[in-house]
C-alpha cells in the first residue's frame, strides 16, 4: 500500500462490505488495510459503528487480544461521549438528575478502565456536592448516598487501583456525620487491606482522630504517635493533633512539646502556644475579712512563680470622701503612705 489516499477508499469498501460472519480472508484484509492506515495517518477518525467491525475481523482471524482492545477502546469512545449528556444536565442545576442519567449509562456499558474510574468520580461528586450544599439541600443524605457508592465500588472492584482511595474518602465522610465507630473500623480494615497503600499513614490518622472525637485519649495519641515520628505526608497533622490531644487533657507541657513543632505551619499551633504561656495574675477588687478572722486573700495567678503582697492601710471614709468613688481604687496615688 503506497498511496494512503487509496487506502483509505479502500479501507472504507472493505468496512462496508465486511459483517460479522465475513471469512478470514476478508477480515485478514480488512485488518491489513486498518494498520496500514493507522500507522500512517495515527489521527484517523474511525466512526464507533465501523470500528466495531474492525474488532470483529481480529476475532475471526484469532487475534483475540487485539479484538479486545479494539473492542475496549469503542466502549471507552462511546462511554465518554454519551456520558458529556450528565454534564449538560448538571449545567442546568439539576444534580440529582445529572447522576442518575450517569448511573444508569454506567450500568448499560461493560466494565472498562474508563467506565469503573467514572462510577468512583460519580461517588467523589456526590461527596463534593454535599460539602457545598446547605442544611436545606440535605447534605446528610447526599453523605449517605456518597458513602453508599463508594462501598459499592469497593465491592465491585476490590482491586481497582483507587480502592484505597475509595475507602479512605468513606472515612472522611463518617467522620463529617460523627459516626465514629464506623469511621474506625474502616480505618483499621484499611490498614489491614492496604498495606503497601501510600494512604496508610491517612488510615492510621483517621483512626486517631475518630478516637479522639470520642475522647478516647490514650487510643488517640497511640496512632498519632505511630505517624507523628515515621516520614510520611501525615506528620505534621498528627504533631498538630497530638497537641491538641494534649491540650484536651490540659496538659500544656506535653501539648507544647507538639505544638512547637508545627507552629510555622498551623497559626493556631503558635496561637494555642502564647495561651499557654501567657502569663495572668487576678485578685478580688473587694475582699473583706472579719476581726480575729484569718487573714487571706485569694490570689489567682498562671505561669508565675512567685508572688510579693504588699498591704496599704489606709482610710476608706476619707478616700471616699477625696474621690467621690472607689471605682478606681487601681489608680490610687498611695505617695507617702507605707505597706504594712
Amino acid at each position: 500500500y503506497t498511496d494512503s489516499t487509496g487506502t483509505k477508499e479502500q479501507f472504507q469498501e472493505l468496512v462496508a462490505g465486511t459483517s460479522g460472519d465475513s471469512d478470514d480472508s476478508v477480515s485478514k484484509q480488512l485488518v491489513e488495510v486498518f494498520e496500514v492506515l493507522r500507522e500512517r495517518q495515527p489521527d484517523l477518525y474511525v466512526p464507533l459503528d465501523r470500528i466495531q467491525i474492525v474488532g470483529q475481523a481480529y476475532r475471526n482471524i484469532q487475534e483475540f487480544e487485539r479484538a479486545m482492545l479494539v473492542h475496549q477502546a469503542t466502549i471507552n469512545a462511546s462511554f465518554r461521549r454519551d456520558v458529556k449528556v450528565s454534564g449538560d444536565i448538571a449545567d442546568r442545576d439539576l444534580f440529582a438528575d445529572s447522576i442518575r442519567f450517569a448511573t444508569d449509562l454506567w450500568l448499560e456499558y461493560a466494565d472498562t478502565p474508563v467506565t469503573t474510574s467514572a462510577y468512583f468520580g460519580m461517588a467523589q461528586t456526590v461527596a463534593d456536592q454535599a460539602n457545598k450544599a446547605k442544611p436545606k439541600e440535605t447534605p446528610t443524605a447526599l453523605r449517605l448516598q456518597a458513602i453508599h457508592r463508594l462501598e459499592t465500588f469497593r465491592t465491585l472492584y476490590p482491586n481497582h487501583p483507587l480502592a484505597d482511595d475509595a475507602a479512605l474518602s468513606q472515612i472522611n465522610l463518617l467522620l463529617d456525620l460523627e459516626d465514629y465507630d464506623n469511621a474506625i473500623h474502616l480505618s483499621q480494615q484499611g490498614q489491614q487491606l492496604f498495606t503497601d497503600s501510600e494512604f496508610l499513614s491517612s488510615f492510621q490518622y483517621t483512626q486517631s482522630l475518630a478516637h479522639f472525637a470520642q475522647m478516647n485519649f490514650e487510643q488517640a495519641i497511640q496512632y498519632a504517635e505511630i505517624i507523628a515520628e515515621g516520614g510520611s505526608e501525615d506528620k505534621n497533622l498528627a504533631q498538630y493533633i497530638l497537641g491538641q490531644i494534649y491540650h484536651a487533657q490540659n496538659k500544656p507541657r506535653q501539648a507544647i512539646q507538639w505544638y512547637t513543632q508545627v507552629k510555622s505551619i498551623y497559626p493556631d499551633a503558635g496561637e494555642s502556644i502564647d495561651y499557654f504561656e501567657q502569663q495572668k495574675l487576678k485578685i478580688p477588687e473587694v475582699t473583706i475579712i472579719r476581726p480575729n478572722a484569718p487573714k487571706t486573700l485569694d490570689l489567682t495567678c498562671r505561669n508565675i512563680d512567685r508572688v510579693q503582697l504588699q498591704i496599704y492601710q489606709v482610710d476608706l471614709m476619707k478616700l471616699f470622701l477625696r474621690q467621690k468613688n472607689l471605682s478606681q481604687m487601681s489608680q490610687i496615688r498611695l505617695a507617702g503612705v507605707e505597706p504594712q
